[in-house]
């Protein structure tokens, strides 16, 4: 699946004026924990991205940047909060579920931070 950056959403705004609910800490967790994926960042970052059933994350971009980190959920909010240990951007967001793309969006702003839009096998990752 091709997913281009100009067809992301703006904000979580937009997305409640089509009637999109936020994902629960519950379903969110269950959504990506112990799975791969190929994601968006701010253009012109694509990824890739391991996240662990452990909590431990590792992730690498279309310029061959590579971190590692770790996530956590508050199963009350849904916040999804990543810390990475070296360069890429610590973030807290909430996903939206938009016909299989998980979009997140900054916990503090509103505005579009990442989107998950394809679950890979683990064999996929260079790392």
């Amino acid at each position: 699946m091709m997913v281009l950056h100009a067809e992301m959403p703006a904000s979580v705004a937009e997305l409640e004026q089509l009637s999109h609910a936020p994902l629960s800490g519950a379903d969110l967790k269950a959504r990506l924990a112990g799975k791969c994926f190929e994601g968006l960042y701010q253009p012109p970052f694509r990824f890739t991205t391991r996240i662990g059933v452990d909590g431990s994350l590792h992730g690498e971009n279309n310029y061959g940047t590579r971190d590692q980190g770790r996530w956590s959920i508050d199963l009350g909010t849904g916040a999804y909060s990543v810390v990475w240990v070296g360069p890429w951007d610590n973030t807290t967001t909430i996903g939206y579920d938009v016909d299989g793309v998980i979009h997140m969006f900054d916990v503090q702003t509103g505005k579009w931070r990442n989107a998950l839009f394809s679950e890979i096998d683990e064999a996929r990752l260079g790392y």
